[in-house]
């Protein structure tokens, strides 16, 4: 009798709706799992560093917990995304009032996103970090609370949403991959899985 032959488990160690909708465009078969790790910032730490840091240790978290529960062979995708203005690392608004104070500043500058995605096995490990430039317009108080008032961003870090109303406060967008602002650079992934076995098309 020959023995079961274990299946190949995507897994997408995250809670996000965006990652889990921009990853089924794949029209590939796989979980959704959140990573429960400490995210928070070291020291000092380069906001590049911070996000490349959080993406392994959530797919290494994940890896980890399926091996021990599961005989199939997992390949664990993990994210994680911080956007910085001036130097500084922005925070969810939370609150009306810092929305909107968050989103004057950015008025006529830009905010740099850094996006990094880690594809995990028990046998490799593939990453890769995207930078995207977003330069906003001159806005007016107005213009700001409007936005803020049209579209759910107090759970947002910038506090807009690119894939929404947001494009409406930009002047332009520097980047190579356009869904990487969303959370997750598809281009790259697309052209890693196949390392991986999984073969898309």
């Amino acid at each position: 009798m020959n023995e079961k032959q274990p299946k190949t488990q995507l897994i997408l160690a995250s809670q996000s709706p965006f990652r889990a909708e921009l990853l089924s465009r794949l029209k590939l078969e796989f979980l959704q799992i959140a990573a429960h790790i400490d995210e928070s910032e070291r020291q000092n730490e380069l906001p590049q560093k911070l996000v490349q840091r959080l993406a392994y240790h959530k797919a290494a978290a994940i890896l980890k917990n399926y091996n021990a529960e599961s005989s199939d062979l997992a390949i664990i995708i993990g994210s994680d995304q911080a956007a910085c203005h001036q130097g500084q690392i922005l925070g969810k608004p939370h609150t009306r009032e810092n929305a909107i104070k968050q989103l004057l500043q950015f008025s006529e500058s830009k905010v740099d996103f850094y996006t990094s995605v880690c594809v995990l096995s028990t046998k490799n490990k593939k990453e890769y970090l995207d930078i995207t430039s977003v330069y906003f317009k001159k806005l007016s108080l107005q213009d700001v609370e409007n936005y803020v008032d049209s579209e759910d961003v107090l759970k947002c870090a910038g506090s807009f949403k690119s894939e929404g109303l947001g494009i409406c406060l930009f002047d332009k967008i520097d980047n190579s991959d356009p869904t990487a602002l969303i959370g997750l650079p598809m281009i790259w992934l697309a052209n890693t899985l196949p390392e991986f076995g999984i073969d898309i098309l």
